[in-house]
């Protein structure tokens, strides 16, 4: 009893108390008596009852001299106090075992997959077209090493992307250069032809006005080699091309221009851009013409982009000439269409400046045009805006200019 916090009773057969340690109870004279008939109606001699202090154990013990009775009221967690401290001491490390073995896993898991999906959404981004996708290396293991060689083989591609686009551009800059300076030796014959048409009348000033027409406008086709050029000086080169068939169409047509020379003053553009739309309003808009046809001229800048309209009142296309035009604009045209053309134009067609708003700014269908039959035909550029922040000492664009 003094071991084990417990009670102890000394009892006869009948239940009558002897003894007890608990000193209410032999004041009382008697033991409780649900203990009492448990003890009497018993069925073994250890059982484990339930009160309202909790589970007790209790062992009664018989005496061998006689009648007598040993009952000994032990609380099950005395009994079980070390077991339950061992056994909760047990739980406490196991638990921290666990844990630790979570952080661990979570540690490891963290370490492989947190890169493999840096990795994946890399890839993603590279195979959308972003090729400056590199990934942060943090890891000094062999994911670390295979995110470098990622790394290190975007650059390689990267390398080669960049020095192939150069040389592309560079070769198509070239081509696009001979291309302006070879002006068809056609319309050269019909302009010759022309003055010695009007020669014939000695002393008329439409021969001096229409040969220095004619040399004002190479001379700025000419640019002293530049490709980027002022807005006013693409106007002023057009200007000079329509004062040339001014002398050859006389009141036939007339051109309107409207525009913001204000807005126009601060403008760069491509060379050569203006006119080959315009003589595309001559060269299907004046045949067959019973009118006169009238070419209007617009020029806006508006967030960042600069919009270029011709229209025109002229002959216009049916459905299939149109579907060809625009054909000949994304593909270039067949040999029977070059040849067709050479015999009536300067030969720099919308082709030519599609592509090369595409090689300078990376954009696609830069040129689209419009028509009907009979009622007229209107073709819109649309550009970037260049000013004089984009163009370099030299007069040529820049480079973060070029390719958007």
């Amino acid at each position: 009893a003094e071991s084990i916090p417990g009670d102890i009773y000394i009892i006869t057969g009948d239940g009558s108390l002897i003894s007890s340690s608990n000193e209410e109870v032999v004041k009382a004279g008697v033991i409780p008596k649900e203990i009492k008939d448990m003890i009497l109606h018993r069925t073994k001699d250890s059982q484990e009852i339930r009160d309202a202090s909790g589970s007790k154990l209790i062992n009664v013990k018989v005496s061998e001299v006689n009648d007598w009775m040993t009952v000994m009221i032990i609380p099950v967690k005395a009994v079980t106090r070390e077991v339950d401290v061992l056994f909760y001491r047990i739980f406490v490390v196991m638990l921290a075992c666990v844990g630790l073995c979570a952080i661990m896993i979570l540690h490891l898991y963290k370490s492989f997959m947190d890169p493999i999906g840096e990795l994946n959404t890399s890839m993603k981004e590279v195979y959308g077209g972003n090729l400056n996708a590199y990934i942060d290396v943090k890891q000094k293991n062999e994911m670390g090493d295979m995110i470098r060689y990622y790394n290190s083989m975007l650059e390689r591609i990267n390398t080669y992307i960049i020095e192939d686009l150069k040389a592309e551009r560079k070769k198509k800059e070239l081509e696009l250069e001979v291309l302006m300076s070879q002006i068809n030796p056609h319309f050269l014959y019909n302009t010759l032809e022309n003055i010695v048409w009007i020669s014939n009348d000695a002393g008329r000033p439409d021969i001096g006005r229409m040969a220095a027409s004619l040399g004002r406008m190479y001379r700025l086709s000419i640019s002293g080699g530049q490709v980027i050029v002022l807005m006013e000086h693409e106007i002023e080169h057009l200007m000079a091309f329509v004062k040339i068939q001014k002398n050859r169409y006389k009141d036939d047509f007339e051109i309107d221009l409207r525009t913001d020379m204000q807005q126009i003053h601060e403008l760069y553009s491509l060379k050569i851009l203006l006119q080959p739309v315009v003589e595309n309003s001559f060269l299907y808009g004046m045949t067959g013409l019973k009118h006169p046809m009238l070419i209007r001229l617009t020029i806006k800048e508006k967030d960042g982009w600069v919009t270029i309209k011709v229209m025109d009142n002229g002959r216009g296309m049916d459905k299939e000439k149109l579907k060809e035009i625009r054909n000949q604009i994304r593909f270039g045209r067949t040999e029977k269409a070059e040849q067709e053309r050479n015999r009536r134009s300067t030969g720099i067609g919308l082709h030519s400046v599609e592509m090369r708003i595409k090689l300078y700014f990376g954009v696609d269908h830069a040129v689209s045009i419009y028509s009907k039959k009979d009622v007229g035909t209107l073709t819109v550029i649309r550009i970037p805006k260049i000013t004089r922040d984009d163009v370099d000492e030299h007069g040529n664009l820049k480079e973060n200019k070029r390719i958007k």
